[in-house]
């Protein structure tokens, strides 16, 4: 049994560091410096609601392949999917799996944005289709789609589910609540509302 693969978007996570800092300077600036505590009433709700938002919606979110399943942690449910139950991948929108019960969609293997589709057009102008691997997904056209190609979270994930296939599993599709991500979004509306009724 290999080891799971997991995939991230690591501009998220970058960007999540950079707004938790700065939701934590301004909170702390208000409540050490004498001449700003008047308005951590007005400021606060604001840091609060990146700091809790920006986790459920930025940080949190990732996509689990393993040789039996896909597990998609998606902002507030997961669904585990085996393989066996995937009928078609599609990464045009992002990392899509099309089963028996409907679409799963992973928040975390978005499609390549205009600039990266862009150089990978240019790499297939200059260099040529140098993509050989079959388990790349080719249009109807024998074309590969940027979405599809190696190096985008897209398309990283639908090549890894298509590695694991031969090992399909078809256990039924499981969802569950994210209990943490809840419970983060749930303190994060109580301490605004406190900070707005006590202000």
């Amino acid at each position: 049994m290999s080891k799971p693969t997991t995939l991230r978007p690591s501009f998220s996570l970058v960007l999540y560091v950079v707004v938790a800092v700065m939701s934590v300077i301004a909170l702390a600036y208000c409540l050490v410096i004498p001449e700003a505590r008047d308005s951590f009433a007005k400021v606060a709700p604001i840091p609060l609601l990146m700091l809790g938002c920006g986790w459920a919606l930025l940080a949190a979110p990732k996509l689990v392949i393993s040789s039996e399943a896909v597990t998609v942690h998606n902002p507030l449910v997961t669904t585990r999917v085996p393989l066996g139950r995937i009928d078609e991948i599609e990464t045009r929108h992002g990392f899509v799996m099309h089963t028996s019960e409907g679409k799963v969609q992973a928040w975390a293997a978005p499609p390549p944005d205009r600039l990266r589709s862009m150089r990978h057009f240019e790499q297939k102008l200059t260099r040529g289709d140098g993509f050989q691997d079959p388990r790349i997904a080719r249009d109807k056209f024998g074309q590969l789609p940027s979405s599809a190609a190696p190096g985008t979270l897209s398309g990283d994930a639908a090549i890894t589910v298509r590695h694991h296939a031969a090992d399909a599993s078809t256990e039924p599709i499981t969802r569950r609540v994210n209990v943490v991500n809840l419970v983060v979004l749930v303190v994060t509306a109580v301490g605004i509302a406190l900070t707005l009724v006590l202000g």
